[in-house]
């Protein structure tokens, strides 16, 4: 898609939007369109496009996922996630709602922000506000696009916050501390416009634990950015070679995606069998390969703010409680031909009013 394909889109949706930097090496913002970044080189647009969900608008019955580059909550399963608050995976209307407002902005920098109230899957209201801090650099075939992904929380009480695990789960633990008939069950993510929502194969998206019963924690919460891409025949993902056991699964197996060459392990977004990973803080990038438009796009998280932990991003069922396996990236390939690389921050062990959780990410999108 070129840029301004996808500026008309915002135009006949009746959508706001910013353009950062500018249609050579930039990104436009869909202020109304869940504070989404799509990247520009060259006028051609870089990230996955669903035009539906430019015209159109998610309901509690169907998502209209909008591709580009996301902010969302973490995590998204268990207890103290956020897409089950209402029984069925979805994504909070606070999210697909949001009316994102310019803060401060110069040629190549923006800060974005909306005021979000979540409401996590025990029923615990938290308001935030999501703010997404801008900054593109354009270079020799190449755009780098920076953000500073931060939630800051409006709550005047103070919550404690369960970051630790629950139980002997260690590193690596591919189990999430479930039982082995609970290991592997997956639940529905993100779908593509035309497809049909699939039913949770866990059977327990209308049972909720109570977060007052985990000891007194009571929240879980940090940013959260997913970058989607279009995939398809030779598209991979490359992060260094880490032994094994530090690659999580969080539904099925995907071991047969995956090979080591050399240093780097090369793990297959081809369209094939659904799958998601999970990378700790010893993984600092991932980069996302797509030889069918010699596009390379190579994302890093840096470390976390003194006194912030990573969180297990997982979407496990909603009667669930968290681990204590942190999540600094992650690939998702999804069969109906699209992927997102994914980078998640961190959370304290008390959330007061005023507290902000921040990670900043780097995705640099190239050209071969």
């Amino acid at each position: 898609m070129q840029y301004d394909e996808l500026a008309g889109l915002f135009e006949r949706g009746k959508r706001r939007y910013r353009l950062i930097g500018d249609d050579r090496a930039g990104v436009l913002a869909g202020l109304d369109l869940e504070g989404r970044l799509f990247a520009i080189l060259d006028r051609e647009v870089l990230n996955r496009v669903n035009p539906a969900a430019f015209l159109g608008e998610s309901t509690q019955e169907a998502y209209l996922n909008p591709g580009g580059d996301g902010l969302w909550p973490a995590p998204e399963g268990t207890c103290l996630g956020y897409e089950y608050a209402s029984g069925p995976w979805r994504v909070p209307p606070a999210i697909t709602g949001a009316r994102y407002r310019v803060q401060d902005t110069s040629p190549n920098h923006a800060t974005i922000r909306a005021e979000i109230d979540l409401i996590n899957n025990s029923g615990l209201g938290i308001p935030t506000a999501f703010e997404r801090r801008i900054s593109v650099a354009g270079k020799p075939n190449a755009v780098a696009v920076t953000v500073e992904e931060r939630i800051e929380y409006l709550g005047t009480q103070t919550l404690s916050v369960r970051v630790r695990g629950y139980g002997d789960v260690s590193e690596g633990d591919g189990s999430r501390g479930r039982s082995p008939s609970n290991a592997r069950m997956q639940v529905i993510r993100p779908r593509m416009e035309g497809e049909r929502p699939r039913e949770p194969r866990h059977g327990h998206t209308s049972r909720h634990m109570n977060a007052g019963a985990l000891n007194g924690e009571q929240c879980l919460l940090a940013p959260w950015t997913l970058a989607q891409f279009d995939s398809g025949p030779g598209c991979e993902v490359v992060f260094p070679a880490v032994e094994p056991a530090a690659i999580r699964d969080l539904y099925d197996p995907s071991d047969s995606q995956r090979r080591v060459e050399g240093d780097l392990w090369h793990t297959k977004t081809d369209a094939g069998p659904r799958y998601q990973i999970a990378l700790g803080a010893g993984v600092e990038w991932i980069e996302y390969r797509d030889p069918r438009r010699s596009l390379r796009a190579h994302r890093t998280a840096e470390n976390l703010p003194p006194g912030q932990a990573y969180v297990d991003i997982a979407d496990a069922p909603p009667d669930q409680p968290p681990t204590g396996q942190g999540v600094r990236l992650s690939v998702y390939s999804d069969p109906s031909g699209f992927m997102e690389i994914e980078a998640a921050g961190g959370c304290p062990d008390v959330l007061a009013p005023g507290a902000v959780l921040s990670v900043v990410v780097t995705t640099l999108y190239a050209r071969e």
